[in-house]
Formats: C-alpha cells, structure tokens, sequence
C-alpha cells in the first residue's frame, strides 16, 4: 500500500499534468480520422455523381450535335430531292459528323411534332438474320430526342446511337435519320471530353467492383446496353494527403505517450525505491528500522549457517532517556538520538549494522565475530564514546547507555530467540545497575521470561484496581491520637499472595508502570481519608512522578474529582529527587 501511495503521488505530480490533454488530442485526432474517413466516401459519392451527370451531357451533346446536322441536311431541298429517288446519295458525312447509315422515312400524314406521328420506312432496314427492324425500333418518336437523349437501337449486336429531322418540303410528311455506331472510338470520344476513366460496355447488372455503370435506353423504355468505368476517387486522395498529416500527429503524439508513460515508470520506480527507503528507514536517525533490521538478521543467519562463521547481537537503551524528554523538551531528545547514533557509527566496522527500534532503542549487528571478547569490547566502547557530554543548545547532557549480548551458535539458530535473548541481555543489565552491557545467560533468560509475566501482571492489577492500599499511622508524641496515616501500596496477588512493594515498584518504574501506579495509590487514599475528618494521610511520590511537567496538574485533578481537602493531603518525595 506504501508504495501504491508513493505511485500515486508520483503520476500525480508529473504524468498526470500534461496525459490528460495528451489523451484529449489523441481523442481529437481519432475524430478526425473518422471524420476524414467520411469526408473522403462523400466526395467519391459527389465525384461518382457529378461524372455519370458529365458522361450523360457528353453523350447527349453528341447526339444533339448530330441532329442539328440532320436538320440542316435535311433543310438542303436539292438533296432531299434527290435521296427521295436514291437514299444513297446520302451524305455520310455532314455538319462535321459522321454517320453509319442514313435513311429517309415517311407517314401518310403532314407532319407536326406535337402530333408526335409514327414513322414508317421508305425502305425497310433488315438484320443480319433477315428479320426487318421497325422504325418504332429506331427512333420511336420524333420529339423524344427533346428530352436530352435520342434513342438507342442494338442492330446485330452493334448498338446504335439515333438522330432523326423533319423535312419540311417533302411531298409527303417524312424525316431524316442517322445512326451513328456506338464503338470504342465513340466511348474514349465521351470519356475524353467527360474527363473520366475508360468507358467500356458492361452487363446491365450493377457492378461489384465499384465502378459506375449508365444504362442507354432504347426506343420502348428498356436497356439497349450499359456503360461501365471507373471512377474518379479524388476523395481517396484527399484522405491520403491529410491521412499522412494525421498519421505524423499520431506518431507525434505516440511518441509524447511514449515519452511520458517511460518518465512515469522511471519516476514510479524512484518512488517506489523511496517508499521502500521509507519503510525500511526511520526517519530521525536515517537508520535502518526492525522491519529492514530483521531481514540483515536473516541474511546473515543464512550466510553463517552456510559458512559455519559467528556474529552477536547487540541491543542499547539509553538510560532514563524519558527524563531527557521530559526535562529538555522531545527536540533536545530527538537531538540526543541523532547525537549518539552519529557516535555509534563512528565506531562499528562496515560491516556492522546499527538499526533503531524506535525510542531510545538501538540494535547493532556485529559480523564475523571471533569469539564473545570481541562482542563485548565493541559494546564497552560504544558505552564509554557516549558517555562523553553532548552539548544539545545550551545544555549539556550526560547520556548513559545499557547494552544487552546475544551470541550465535551459543545462544540461538533463529533470529526470533536471538532477538528475545538480546532484550533479556539489555533488561539484566539495567537491572544490575544500568551503565554497562550484560551477556545473555540462559538461567537469566529464564528469570527475564518471568519478570515480564510479572509486568503483564502488574498492569492489569492496576487497570482493574486489584492492588491494596493499607494505611500505617502516626501518632502523637504521648500517643493519645493519630495526626496522620501514610498510604502503602501492596498487591494481593492471586496466586503468589502478598506482594511487597520492593518487589514491583521498581519494575514500575522500569516499565513505564509508575504513573499509573501512583495515580491509583493517591485517588484511593483521598477516597478513604475522607472517612476521618482532621487526619492527615501521606502518599509516596516516585522521583519519575515529580518530574512529570503535568504532575501538579495531575494531583489538582484527584483532589477536585474526590472533592478531598488539599489541606489534609501530604505529599512524600522519595529518595532520588
């Protein structure tokens, strides 16, 4: 969870400033290749549509071309005279267009384009196989050529474009009309002038490949034929020029992902080298804690066991280091603790490692040791280096330290009795009178097991008021009345009976245990002494209890909730103030 933290604040800081706009222009450039993807289909669309317009304008043109031919052909009287005899003094060519066939027909009436007349053949036009094609086939109506497209006749498989005029001075109603071959020629003419791909014949089918297709009607609304090409795609082209210009942003902007994804791992990998720096490491001392402690331990219990080789344990506590906080303040301490880590590394080897438990604890772990002399000399020197004054401010403080040994093999082959032998080491020698180091003793160990049954015990005793408070008075001098009681504190323990107060004031104090002790031992003398108006009851006050900064505060509290008189409370302070 430390190091998810430590992530978290490291994409905070920096990946997170500049992805979030990162991430909103590779959305925005996602838009845009949809949307240039559907501009591209719609000017192909436009394009597809403005060339089948251009091909059939084309086409009609041509058409319109050669009837405006045949009108003015058919307006020279000399020649309809005589075609009338003879078809074949036609003209194939005329008014610069070419024509396949030409042929005059006729009806029995005058004609008048809004009587839009049928056509008969002067002579009749035959297929290959014989069969005669009706005028109907060629040309329907007359005035059908108004709509933009003269008909189209196939003949013998040959497709037909048809025009057709009036003549006007004929004997009877009659029109000129022209076929003109629809080849290839005709087609790269149309696709020429359209501007468009190859035009080719195709099946009246609608094409799969994406070419165009135009049907060509012929004279009874069906389709004669069908032309086919392929179109324009300037749309396609259009997505290729800007295509490339996204594709450079999208691999600008890949690279700038790129860029920022590796400089949040590398930042990531930092802060997860600081949070493991964090968690390994305390704070004040910049040592290494018992979390990071215990793994050197292991470490060092698996390089030992494969090589056969000896280290100790080493644990110091700084005496009565809860009156330097206390006295100074917790910056004087916290001044203290950097102090005497500094001076304890001065002396270790490199290879010897000094953790801080927290407090006033320390723990060194000294490698390739030769024998206990070894562990035992370091310890006095790190004793004596502290011993020195240390000026913190404008104070100068004496600090005194109490060492505990723990040997491997001699003691024990796993850290965790290691690490319980070297605290019971450290509780031996501030029993003994503190200032000095102490070796592990396996009897001793045995007697330190049970002095911390003996705290457990003691804490819950006070906690749920299980101690006794018996009162010794004092008479007066002809001893005719007590003036005062003084208030001792024993403990009726449930199994081993009456405990002296020799036997765990001290561990009180040791413990930590005193100020709660003393608190429980002066609430209940106010409790009792109010039952003997005009009696003085005196109660102990620990030399630890006195230094407190709140102990007035703490007496003043007692008196106002038992609402007991201050006059009639005396206060004893024990030897040590």
């Amino acid at each position: 969870m430390l190091f998810q933290k430590f992530a978290g604040d490291c994409r905070g800081n920096s990946f997170h400033s500049s992805y979030p706009a990162t991430l909103a222009a590779t959305f925005v450039l996602i838009l845009s290749a949809f949307g240039l993807a559907g501009i591209g289909r719609y000017t192909n669309q436009l394009e597809a549509e403005a060339e089948q317009s251009r091909v059939m304008q084309c086409i009609y043109s041509s058409q319109n071309n050669a009837q405006t031919a045949l009108k003015s052909l058919a307006q020279n009287s000399q020649i309809m005279s005589q075609a009338a005899q003879d078809e074949s003094v036609l003209p194939r060519s005329f008014g610069g267009q070419n024509f396949d066939r030409m042929m005059i027909v006729g009806t029995q009436n005058k004609f008048s384009a809004k009587d839009q007349p049928k056509f008969l053949p002067a002579s009749p036009i035959r297929a290959a196989n014989g069969q005669v094609i009706s005028l109907e086939d060629i040309t329907g109506s007359i005035p059908q050529t108004t709509l933009g497209f003269a008909p189209f006749v196939t003949i013998d498989t040959t497709l037909y474009s048809v025009a057709a005029a009036p003549i006007e001075d004929s004997a009877i109603s009659s029109a000129l009309v022209g076929l003109q071959r629809v080849d290839d020629a005709f087609l790269t003419n149309i696709a020429r002038e359209a501007g468009t791909q190859p035009i080719r014949f195709a099946a009246n089918a609608p094409s799969a490949n994406g070419a165009l297709m135009l049907a060509l009607g012929d004279t009874s609304g069906n389709t004669a034929s069908a032309l086919s090409w392929m179109p324009s795609r300037p749309g396609d082209e259009f997505v290729m020029r800007w295509g490339l210009l996204l594709a450079g942003a999208a691999i600008v902007l890949a690279l700038i992902l790129l860029f920022q994804a590796r400089s949040a791992i590398k930042e990531l990998h930092a802060s997860e080298e600081r949070a493991r720096k964090l968690a390994g490491f305390d704070s004040l001392s910049g040592l290494p804690n018992r979390t990071l402690f215990t793994q050197f331990l292991d470490q060092e219990f698996a390089r030992a066991n494969r090589g056969g080789g000896a280290f100790a344990l080493l644990y110091f506590d700084i005496d009565r280091f809860k009156e330097i906080n206390d006295l100074l303040g917790h910056d004087a301490g916290d001044a203290v603790i950097v102090s005497v880590t500094a001076r304890i590394n001065a002396i270790l080897r490199a290879g010897d490692r000094l953790a801080r438990f927290g407090g006033d604890e320390f723990a060194i772990l000294q490698t390739e040791l030769s024998g206990p002399k070894e562990a035992e000399e370091l310890a006095n020197r790190i004793i004596e280096a502290v011993r020195e004054p240390l000026q913190i401010g404008n104070e100068s403080i004496s600090v005194r330290l109490s060492g505990g040994i723990t040997l491997h093999p001699q003691d024990a082959e796993n850290r965790q009795d290691m690490m319980r032998n070297a605290d019971e080491a450290l509780s031996r020698a501030k029993q003994e009178g503190r200032n000095r180091c102490a070796f592990f003793q396996k009897r001793l160990g045995e007697d330190m097991r049970s002095r911390k049954t003996t705290e457990d015990e003691l804490r819950h005793a006070i906690e749920t008021s299980g101690l006794a408070v018996y009162y010794q008075p004092i008479m007066t001098v002809d001893g005719s009345r007590i003036t005062c009681v003084e208030a001792l504190v024993r403990w009726p323990h449930p199994v081993r009976g009456m405990i002296s107060p020799d036997d765990f004031i001290s561990l009180a104090e040791d413990r930590g245990l005193i100020l709660p002790l003393g608190e429980f031992v002066l609430r209940q003398a106010c409790r009792d002494a109010k039952r003997w108006p005009g009696v003085r009851v005196a109660v102990n006050v620990s030399p630890i209890q006195f230094r407190q900064g709140d102990f007035a505060k703490t007496v003043e509290t007692v008196l106002e909730e038992e609402q007991f008189d201050a006059a009639q409370l005396e206060l004893e302070l024990t030897e040590g103030v």
